[in-house]
């Protein structure tokens, strides 16, 4: 057609037939504006075309491509307006409809087709598809010899059965092009009784299988009634591990986490943590959920223990000095490792007296079994200072032997120590707490001279030859 008008007016509406209906009632039309006749003010001039999801005609939603509203463009059956179903192209136009499932209504409405083609024996034949309830019904009409002032309506029918309370009727056009099939009149009617349902619950008693259901139980599309509301989550385990510290950032734990549900089955849980993770040292909580169909969240978890119960390492040795004028010196060594603890704590004591590892300490037999070098060393140390002392309020410089002695002193010096036998004792201890002892102990044989008496007047003579030096040592300070 020529001279088309696009008619973008949206109108919104739901159609919703009678429920319930008595026998007398069963004549009544369910369509609203079956024959395309409201609102006679929005079809002006011969006709308008009507593009997708357009609302303009009162009850009927336009779909596929567009439809043209016949307003005074050839004769109509009921009233003065129809459907071209083919506006630009194929188009259809639907309705919805209250119905009661399981009650038989009859279609109706008349059919033929746009003839004003240029030449009329191009695609005479126009086809109308009806779709409802589920089912496709297929109708034809023949344009030949008509007109659009002998438009040769033909009335079409078929019934259906409803499933659902509502009910979609779509009549769609088959022909792809402009010029389609026209309709007018369209009827839908309740043609049998409402189906019985006796005990109310929605279904009829031909498709109830569980006749008598209690007045306000949910059922089914069987009458049977639905399982109650699943409110109980799922359960969710999530296993407790105990694992060695392999390293100073914990461990790598591999845990297990399951989680079913009563209604569900088994469902993967989700966790906050994945199993073999590095766990730090000490306990974490490990959380993991897991939802059912219902919506309903389960929560579980499992401790994670990371634990450090293995003590360090230690070796313990006192390495003798090689030199003859290192004679009876020997270095405290001491090598701790820890596989969790970089940094174990060490204390050692050679007979009590503490010592630290690289320190160089001097072993000597004591035939009274004493240990006198700690005191001397303490005096020596106090004397050094003391002439430091006075150099320094003096305001004059410190000589660098007396530095060395003060450094000595501040280092340990090298510790002698006096004692008829010796051990050194090392424990290493780690973060944990845990510990570990070594020990070690010098061999050697004192010297003893042949003659006793000689040995014994020779050390009269060592002891007045030190403590004449003694004296001469500290001559040499006062003079520094």
């Amino acid at each position: 057609m020529s001279g088309r008008i696009i008619f973008p007016i949206i109108v919104s509406i739901l159609i919703l037939g009678s429920v319930g209906l008595s026998q007398d009632a069963f004549a009544a039309n369910l369509v609203t504006n079956g024959s395309f006749e409201d609102p006679a003010a929005s079809c002006t001039g011969t006709f308008v075309t009507l593009p997708n999801g357009n609302t303009a005609i009162t009850g009927w939603t336009v779909g596929g491509n567009s439809v043209d509203w016949i307003c005074t463009f050839w004769q109509a059956t009921d009233g003065t307006k129809s459907l071209d179903l083919s506006g630009i192209g194929a188009g259809s136009v639907s309705q919805t409809l209250a119905t009661v499932p399981g009650a038989t209504y009859n279609v109706t409405f008349d059919l033929a087709g746009n003839s004003a083609l240029p030449d009329p024996s191009i695609n005479p034949v126009k086809s109308v598809t009806v779709d409802v309830a589920g089912t496709t019904n297929n109708f034809t009409f023949d344009t030949t010899g008509k007109s659009t002032s002998n438009m040769g309506y033909v009335t079409e029918s078929f019934s259906f059965t409803a499933v659902n309370s509502l009910t979609s009727l779509t009549f769609t056009s088959d022909n792809t092009s402009a010029y389609g099939p026209a309709i007018d009149n369209v009827s839908v009617v309740q043609s049998s009784s409402i189906p019985p349902d006796t005990d109310n619950d929605g279904v009829i008693d031909a498709n109830d299988l569980c006749p008598a259901t209690p007045a306000g139980t949910q059922v089914d599309a069987t009458g049977c009634a639905l399982p109650p509301p699943d409110t109980t989550p799922p359960t969710v385990t999530v296993s407790s591990e105990t694992a060695e510290a392999t390293s100073s950032s914990g461990a790598s734990v591999s845990f297990t986490s399951s989680a079913t549900d009563d209604v569900d089955g088994p469902i993967t849980p989700s966790c906050d943590y994945t199993s073999g993770d590095v766990f730090a040292i000490g306990t974490t909580p490990v959380t993991c959920t897991a939802s059912d169909v219902a919506g309903n969240l389960g929560t579980g978890t499992g401790i994670i223990t990371v634990q450090d119960t293995i003590a360090p390492s230690i070796t313990v040795t006192l390495e003798e000095l090689t030199s003859e004028e290192d004679e009876g010196i020997y270095r405290v060594v001491i090598i701790e490792t820890d596989a969790v603890d970089l940094n174990p704590v060490v204390t050692a004591n050679i007979n009590g007296i503490i010592v630290t590892n690289n320190q160089l300490v001097k072993l000597e037999i004591d035939d009274e079994s004493e240990s006198k070098f700690k005191e001397a060393k303490e005096k020596q140390c106090e004397k050094s200072q003391e002439k430091a002392d006075e150099k320094i309020a003096k305001g004059k410089p410190i000589s660098a032997e007396l530095q060395t002695k003060l450094l000595v002193c501040d280092a340990g010096g090298i510790l002698k120590i006096e004692d008829l036998s010796f051990t050194l004792s090392a424990t290493a201890t780690d973060a944990s707490g845990n510990s570990v002892t070594g020990t070690a102990t010098p061999t050697f044989t004192p010297e003893v001279d042949d003659d006793d008496e000689e040995s014994g007047d020779d050390d009269s003579e060592d002891k007045k030859d030190k403590k004449s030096k003694d004296k001469k040592d500290d001559k040499k300070d006062k003079d520094e």
